[in-house]
Parts: structure tokens; C-alpha cells; sequence
């Protein structure tokens, strides 16, 4: 009778190489992953407390401006008829006079979940440029255009509009715990779901769960809350028919910045200012 063939089960050495395989093939389908897959409560609490701080610090250097916050037309020389220039208040201006300042980092103000290709801390600030006597108070080069990629951003954090009467209500150490200051951004004119300006706004990427607008809002008392509306519950503002439920993204008056607006919470990224008007930016819309 022939002789039946021994049979063969795995070498050791077969069997690493299976193992090297798979361990190989796990960590690399790992780092394909989306980088938003990390964004849950460790890098949420990290947001809130770079939001608390951002604010904090106006609040602090608040006593050597008779209580206003920091504003580049408070800083810059007056025009010649020794009035501010507003125009220089927005928003690249403001964070990089706070930065020039030393009030916070440029990496503060990028959000650790930031979504958005456009914006990128300013790891090249110019300290070396500040020369007051000759005007210059912050680095030129900050640029808050996230609606841009030619142009691009430093920051990713929206502020109260600081415009009109907003200004002196607003603007300055109030301590009111119900008025929004500063956080995550949204969507242009505050819409909702199913309107394409939320519905496709990358600032829906920000924290789980993804698809849904949820942010961190830092209020005038520097008390932070995680938000999943433009409603804040107690918020309201009114036209002079009652009071109404106040959206933080939407200018509720028909001359936005002036007069009753005072009251009218409105938290903007902005690339243009008068004392009045402003020009408001807003994140590119996804496919």
C-alpha cells in the first residue's frame, strides 16, 4: 500500500506573518478613520475651556478700559477729527490685538475639533511688528476669512457683534449671565433644519452627534454652556410687541445694530465693520 501524506498544520512562522498582517491592516484602517471620530467629551470640555478663557481675559484687562472690553479702535490713534475709527473692528483686528497683547495664544483660538480646512492656527504671529508709536498694535497678516480658502482663518470662535448700540450694553463687563459673548459659530441668519444654510454648514461637525448644530457658548458672566440650539432657554428680545425667544445667530431687528438692537443677542464672525453695519461671514457650504 502507498504511504498516506502527513498532514500539515501551520508553521510558527506562517502564523506571525498572519498575525503581522491583520495587526498591519487593523492600525491602518484605524488612521483612516475621520479625524472627528475623536471629537467626543475630552475635546468638547477642551473647546469650553478655550472658549471660558478667550473671554476671561477681556474680563480681567476689562479695569483698565472703564470696564469695555478690548476694541482696536480703542487702541489705534484716533482719526483727525479725534474720533475712533470703527471701521477697524472686526474681527482678524480683535483677536490679533488680543494675541499682540498676550491676552491669549494664537492656538486658543482655534477650536481643538475645528472641521474646517480654511482655518489654521497663526503659528507665525508677528510680535516682532508691534511699534506703537508708529500705529502698529497687532499683526496685519491675522485673517478671519473662513469663507475663503484663498484668503483663509486664524480663528474659529464668533463673537457679540460689536456695533451700534451693542457696544456700550454688550461690550463691556456686564456680568449678564443670559447674554451670549462668545463660542462656537453657526449658520447665517440662525436658520434651522432643513434649510440648506444648516442643513450643509460644516459647524454641524463641531461634537457628536454630527449632523446637528451642538457648540459651546460662553456668556457676558463667563459662565460656559454646551448648547444644541440658537435658542438659549430664558434668552428672549423685544420689538415692542413682547418679549420673544432670541435666536444668538440672527439679527432680530430691521436695522440690525442700532437703537432697540441693544438688546439683541447676535454672535458674529465678521471681515468688515462701521459704527453701525457690518459684514458678516459664513462657513463655505459642503456638497
Amino acid at each position: 500500500m502507498g504511504q498516506r501524506p502527513q498532514s500539515r498544520g501551520f508553521a510558527r512562522s506562517d502564523l506571525l506573518a498572519v498575525v503581522v498582517v491583520v495587526v498591519t491592516a487593523s492600525v491602518i484602517a484605524w488612521l483612516l478613520l475621520p479625524f472627528r471620530t475623536g471629537h467626543g467629551p475630552t475635546t468638547l470640555t477642551k473647546d469650553q475651556a478655550q472658549v471660558k478663557k478667550i473671554h476671561q481675559s477681556l474680563i480681567v484687562f476689562s479695569r483698565e478700559l472703564d470696564g469695555s472690553y478690548l476694541l482696536p479702535s480703542l487702541i489705534a490713534e484716533p482719526i483727525k477729527d479725534g474720533t475712533e475709527d470703527f471701521s477697524l473692528n472686526h474681527t482678524a483686528n480683535l483677536y490679533s490685538l488680543m494675541v499682540m497683547r498676550h491676552y491669549v495664544t494664537p492656538t486658543i483660538l482655534v477650536s481643538p475639533t475645528e472641521p474646517s480646512s480654511n482655518i489654521r492656527v497663526k503659528d507665525d504671529y508677528a510680535f516682532d511688528a508691534f511699534e506703537p508709536t508708529n500705529g502698529v498694535h497687532w499683526d496685519s497678516s491675522f485673517v478671519m476669512h473662513i469663507d475663503d480658502h484663498s484668503i483663509g482663518a486664524n480663528g474659529s470662535y464668533a463673537h457679540a457683534a460689536v456695533v451700534g448700540d451693542r457696544r456700550a450694553s454688550v461690550w463691556r463687563d456686564t456680568m449678564d449671565g443670559a447674554m451670549p459673548v462668545f463660542g462656537t459659530r453657526g449658520v447665517r441668519n440662525g436658520v434651522g433644519p432643513g434649510h440648506p444654510d444648516y442643513d450643509r454648514s460644516l459647524t454641524l461637525e463641531f461634537f457628536e452627534p454630527y449632523r446637528k448644530w451642538v457648540g459651546n457658548i460662553c456668556f457676558a458672566d463667563n459662565h460656559t454652556e454646551i448648547l444644541d440650539t440658537f435658542f438659549p432657554e430664558g434668552l428672549t428680545f423685544d420689538d415692542g410687541s413682547g418679549a420673544k425667544p432670541d435666536n444668538i445667530f440672527a439679527a432680530e431687528f430691521d436695522h440690525p445694530n442700532g437703537n432697540q438692537a441693544d438688546a439683541d443677542a447676535f454672535l458674529v464672525i465678521c471681515t468688515a465693520a462701521t459704527q453701525y453695519t457690518l459684514t458678516d461671514v459664513y462657513d463655505p457650504l459642503e456638497d
